[in-house]
């Protein structure tokens, strides 16, 4: 089988497990637990340490138990419980977050909740989401996000409010639109713009161009940074993608500022290998050292399936 080979070095570093991720479905093929793991390096193996627990009901509600692994008590102790409803089509139309509170016994606490809004053609249009106020007992509004579309179901615009209790509205807080070129679905501009509530107006905070590269399926994505001193947009990163013919992403690059040089510089690479199936077995990322000037390690991730192509195991090392 194919493997990336990891990058040479001539320190004493070597690859050291960090985390394992096991999943579990049920007799429907429906996830049905997730479990995760950190390396013990005393004990020298894997040690539990989060779990998810999938029930699904006929009617469309859907629940997710996280439990935390007590150490002590060599046991699952629930944490938080996460609803989801889901209307006919399919699509969450409204979830509801509630935690444990140890200072309240460990009885069930309200915490957050958002209700989803759907177009005919199944895209998101709205979302509102209150938080919880203990004090009040009460619901509490708190965001506010639109989405618009373009005829080719692009997002082409969102807006995110926060509420205020002051005004009692809610108050712009985030804007991005995305421009697309009418040839070319993949080129694309987006500008984002933060609002400034001393000028009561939008301000320029992010620009991200994505173009098509000289290679086959290679695309670049270019991001700059508005200077309010100087009043124009300044590099600040950008990345490269590579895919293969049936859309498998196979290699990103990562550039960052150097401020000292006010250049841009290759910071991190990724390789990802994919089997037969088009499932991802293999994930290798790379980072520059600028103090040794060199290529180092960072992470690797190998991947497990079943027989139906379902993820069963995740394990993820460092170079230490």
């Amino acid at each position: 089988m194919k493997t990336i080979n990891a990058q040479k070095t001539t320190n004493q570093k070597s690859w050291k497990f960090f985390t394992k991720t096991l999943y579990k479905y049920n007799s429907q093929g429906k996830l049905s637990e997730e479990i995760k793991y950190k390396w013990d390096y005393r004990n020298n193996k894997f040690s539990p340490t989060r779990k998810k627990q999938y029930l699904y009901d006929s009617s469309g509600v859907n629940t997710t138990h996280y439990l935390d692994w007590n150490s002590y008590k060599k046991k699952w102790i629930e944490d938080d419980n996460y609803y989801q409803f889901f209307d006919l089509n399919g699509n969450l139309i409204y979830e509801e977050y509630i935690y444990t509170s140890e200072k309240r016994l460990f009885s069930w606490q309200k915490s957050s909740r958002r209700n989803n809004y759907y177009n005919h053609s199944g895209k998101m249009i709205k979302k509102i989401e209150d938080v919880w106020d203990s004090k009040s007992n009460k619901w509490k509004k708190y965001k506010k996000v639109i989405f618009e579309y373009n005829e080719r179901g692009k997002e082409i615009y969102k807006l995110r409010k926060l509420w205020n209790d002051e005004k009692q509205k809610y108050i712009n807080y985030y804007k991005r639109i995305s421009v697309y070129d009418k040839s070319n679905s993949e080129h694309n501009v987006t500008t984002m713009f933060k609002w400034d509530k001393e000028a009561n107006k939008w301000v320029n905070y992010f620009w991200v161009e994505l173009s098509e590269g000289g290679e086959n399926n290679t695309y670049w994505e270019t991001g700059k940074r508005w200077n309010k001193g100087k009043k124009i947009w300044e590099s600040d990163s950008k990345w490269k993608y590579l895919y293969d013919s049936n859309g498998n992403w196979l290699y990103d690059e990562i550039y960052k500022l150097d401020k000292k040089s006010g250049k841009l510089y290759c910071s991190n690479k990724t390789w990802r290998i994919f089997d037969s199936n088009n499932n991802k077995i293999e994930l290798l990322n790379i980072e520059y050292n600028t103090k040794m000037n060199s290529w180092e390690n960072d992470y690797k991730i190998k991947y497990k399936y079943n027989r139906l192509g379902d993820i069963v195991e995740e394990v993820k090392q460092k170079w230490k």
